[in-house]
């Protein structure tokens, strides 16, 4: 009960359903949602997964809702996973995202602002290549101050000790499980009754 077996993480928050349709991707798109539908419709997934899965990682979508790149908005973020739905965890980008809301977006003027938009709205971690590019030169600028950097870094650390990757091996359950313990005839089991459960039987009329 002291560790977490696994890091899971739910994706992809939030309102992403579109992939490319009618020449806009995944990587530009607009969703405009009304609240209700977002409360009705898109959330209900998401707060089971923080509520009563306990994830401990929430992946941010490439797309915009309303307006705002899921990755800058500290009201989906900070706001409701965490504040709303007590969310504890890190919150990781998609891969790109975080540059989507700068290069595709065009929601941000400077790398700097937004890499301090995304970790001051709640982001943690960026999937992706901009963090890696850009963040060193935020750093040596003074933009991205301790003030900036050290909340995400909790959120990481936090996780990472909650696995036990800084305990003794001896006294980390997990560090001991090894391929005896893949494909097992109760994996095989739980996989087979998600499968009926998920089935969807589409009648093809004409």
């Amino acid at each position: 009960p002291k560790y977490l077996r696994a890091s899971s993480c739910c994706k992809h928050y939030s309102g992403y359903d579109l992939e490319d349709w009618g020449g806009v991707d995944r990587h530009h798109f607009n969703a405009i949602i009304s609240q209700q539908d977002l409360n009705d419709t898109y959330f209900p997934a998401f707060q089971s997964c923080v509520q009563e899965s306990k994830v401990s990682s929430v992946m941010c979508s490439y797309n915009a809702v309303n307006g705002v790149p899921s990755c800058i908005d500290p009201g989906y973020l900070n706001g409701q996973l965490r504040s709303d739905w007590g969310f504890d965890g890190y919150i990781t980008s998609d891969c790109q995202a975080v540059s989507d809301v700068y290069n595709t977006h065009n929601y941000t003027k400077t790398p700097s602002q937004t890499i301090v938009g995304t970790f001051e709205a709640g982001m943690d971690s960026d999937c992706g290549d901009f963090m890696a590019k850009h963040l060193n030169d935020c750093i040596l600028d003074g933009i991205c101050t301790s003030k900036v950097i050290d909340p995400p870094l909790k959120n990481l650390f936090r996780v990472q000790f909650r696995l036990g990757l800084y305990d003794p091996q001896d006294k980390q359950p997990y560090s001991k499980y090894d391929a005896s313990y893949i494909n097992t005839d109760l994996h095989k089991q739980y996989a087979l009754e998600a499968a009926e459960q998920g089935m969807v039987l589409l009648k093809n009329d004409g």
